[in-house]
């Protein structure tokens, strides 16, 4: 089978229409028009079903489209690593981290990549959501969570920690927290939450406690939950590679020492995750590897994401 032909249906699949796909590929619509009743002339089947704005795939268009995503995929991999053979290392990565972590601690790594394979290219995506890896076309991403998704392969990078802190000026007025209920008596800034109430699970080496609480603000980028903490406007809990600086400058004070707080919402570890794929590209494989020795090899790096627990 014509592997350009495969290479064709993707990126006419994935545009979403004819024109759309005329502008990836570089030529007329005309051209991709014509190519398209080529190949479904050469395979015997009707591959689209064409309307005046888009263009979507039959079932056996569908089907053909995912197998020529692992066909191709494959293909790529042999040929970059057989490029690479005794060369510079090349090839493009597309990449996937939280906001805060990004910004934070990975986002530096990822840069120092760069500088050191600059034949490599990385797309970076920046987000806090879950991603489905297979639609968003990520090869690598990372993530906090207790477990990682059953149908990826995930390693361990390091484990997270998370404090519970406030501004000196905020506690002077609304009091220190002793133990986990007086959280109700004060503002709490978290996450977002489903329901008006949030219920936080606390918990000490000997007991578990659940407090409802009415969030003040919720907002899933850690970066700006640190800033309304740094206002003044309530207590929450941090990650410790944010948390880390105010905390060392006395510009934030840590709460209820020795307590964990919401880990199965907010998540315990850090994970690199990636697809299934027998055959991901040299490039994928070399950024996989260099994320896992720094983290692995850099005591600086560990104490920045948690002060108790040393990454694996």
């Amino acid at each position: 089978m014509d592997v350009n032909g495969l290479r064709f249906l993707v990126e006419i699949i994935e545009s979403g229409s004819l024109s759309a796909a005329a502008r990836r590929l570089d030529t007329t619509r005309s051209n991709v028009s014509r190519r398209l009743k080529t190949l479904e002339r050469q395979w015997r089947v009707q591959l689209l079903r064409r309307t005046t704005r888009r263009v979507e795939p039959t079932q056996i268009g569908a089907a053909l489209c995912e197998h020529a995503k692992r066909i191709t995929g494959e293909l790529d991999a042999l040929q970059g690593t057989l490029d690479s053979l005794g060369k510079t290392l090349r090839g493009h990565v597309r990449v996937s981290v939280p906001t805060g972590l990004g910004q934070l601690v990975l986002g530096p790594l990822l840069l120092d990549f760069a500088k050191l394979h600059p034949e490599v290219t990385l797309e970076v995506t920046l987000s806090n959501r879950v991603v489905d890896l297979v639609a968003q076309e990520v090869d690598v991403a990372c993530r906090i969570a207790v477990t990682p998704p059953q149908d990826c392969v995930a390693r361990e990078l390091a484990r997270i920690d998370w404090v519970l802190c406030g501004t000196p000026e905020y506690l002077a007025e609304h009091g220190v927290p002793k133990r986990p209920s007086d959280l109700v008596s004060h503002s709490v800034l978290t996450t977002p939450t489903t329901a008006q109430r949030l219920t936080m699970t606390i918990e000490s080496r000997t007991q578990r406690h659940q407090i409802e609480v009415v969030p003040r603000i919720q907002c899933a980028d850690f970066l700006f939950l640190h800033r309304a903490i740094a206002s003044g406007l309530g207590i929450g809990a941090l990650p410790r590679y944010i948390a880390n600086e105010g905390l060392e400058a006395g510009t934030l004070r840590a709460l209820l020492p020795g307590y964990r707080f919401d880990v199965e919402r907010l998540g315990d570890r850090l994970y690199l995750i990636t697809l299934p794929n027998l055959y991901p590209t040299l490039a994928a494989r070399a950024l996989i590897e260099y994320l896992q020795q720094r983290l692995r090899d850099s005591a600086a790096l560990r104490r920045l994401l948690s002060a108790s627990e040393p990454a694996p």
